[in-house]
């Protein structure tokens, strides 16, 4: 079965990305994703500010920022506690991947 690109194309739930270095290839999976994102300071009790587009339906954008505390690292996902609220992000949102919603540790 051939995935839109012919024989050569890589199946879509397996993400590629040269390493920093530039010597080779690595596979983007949940650790390696977790492990970058413990790399630049996420652990629990840090404090992270999130920063939100905001679209008002005539393509004007704006950026919404709230902060909290991360209480939470789980498998796939970590929790922070933002007022009274708990809410939870994936770790693509501390790397950059993830488009309309980021996540940055306050350091």
């Amino acid at each position: 079965m051939q995935c839109g690109g012919g024989a050569a194309a890589q199946p879509r739930h397996i993400h590629v990305q040269e390493n920093e270095g530039g010597t080779g290839l690595e596979k983007r999976t949940v650790e390696w994703i977790r492990k970058k994102a413990e790399e630049r300071g996420l652990r629990i009790g840090v404090k992270v500010r999130i920063e939100t587009m905001r679209t008002d339906g005539k393509e004007a954008f704006g950026k919404v920022y709230r902060s909290g505390t991360v209480t939470g690292i789980y498998p796939y996902i970590f929790s922070c506690q933002i007022g009274r609220n708990v809410a939870c992000f994936r770790y693509n949102q501390i790397i950059g991947n993830e488009i309309g919603e980021r996540v940055m540790i306050n350091g």
